[in-house]
């Protein structure tokens, strides 16, 4: 009996993520999170609306990710990835983050 609510216990903590992470790793790419979230994905220069790029895995659940408009869907393997992305919270909220590490550069900190 004790197993099973373990094991519920984690799966809970696992499906009940919700708000946004201090950093995101995509791939061999890194960026931390930039002002407050939002209510809507606010990215780029003013008046251009982001478009959906892909989702990544928080926990179990799926989150879609935003870039500035004009940028290409993330197919997977060698993708230039932008340097400002937006990250649906799981709250109603989007999350602005900038790039700190990308392919072929240094890491900086």
């Amino acid at each position: 009996m004790a197993f099973v609510g373990i094991g519920l216990l984690g799966l809970n903590l696992a499906t009940s993520r919700v708000g946004c992470p201090e950093r995101l790793v995509w791939g061999e790419e890194a960026w931390e999170a930039s002002g407050p979230a939002t209510a809507e994905p606010e990215i780029g220069t003013g008046g251009e609306d982001p478009v959906e790029i892909g989702a990544t895995l928080i926990g179990l659940t799926s989150r879609r990710v935003f870039a500035p408009a004009g940028s290409a869907p993330v197919t997977g393997g060698n993708d230039d990835l932008p340097a400002q992305l937006s990250l649906e919270c799981g709250d109603g909220t989007f999350q602005g983050y900038r790039a700190v590490l990308s392919r072929g550069s240094p890491p900086t900190g």
